[in-house]
């Protein structure tokens, strides 16, 4: 019996603004949809994936969209919340 290794991605929601250390340099953008316990290269590893639509400043071109891997944004790519979408709705 195999056990499934999955961590929840929970540091930021969908509406939430983002930013992000990349090989590009750094990045920020809106989260616009989180796919859940998706798989990934191992069977045993699930991961949640989340697809973030670029700023204006940082995107080489309009409407562009970044989809990352939840455990590299909070292990690897040093992720912080921006803003939240609560702030923005309240402002």
């Amino acid at each position: 019996m195999r056990h499934e290794i999955y961590e929840e991605f929970t540091f930021a929601n969908v509406g939430d603004a983002i930013g992000w250390k990349s090989a590009a340099g750094y990045l920020e953008g809106k989260i616009v949809r989180i796919d859940r316990k998706k798989d990934t290269a191992s069977p045993i590893h699930k991961s949640d994936w989340v697809s973030v639509l670029l700023d204006p400043y940082f995107a080489r071109f309009e409407g562009e969209t970044a989809y990352l891997n939840a455990t590299f944004l909070t292990t690897q790519a040093k992720v912080r919340v921006v803003s939240s979408g609560f702030e923005e709705e309240v402002a």
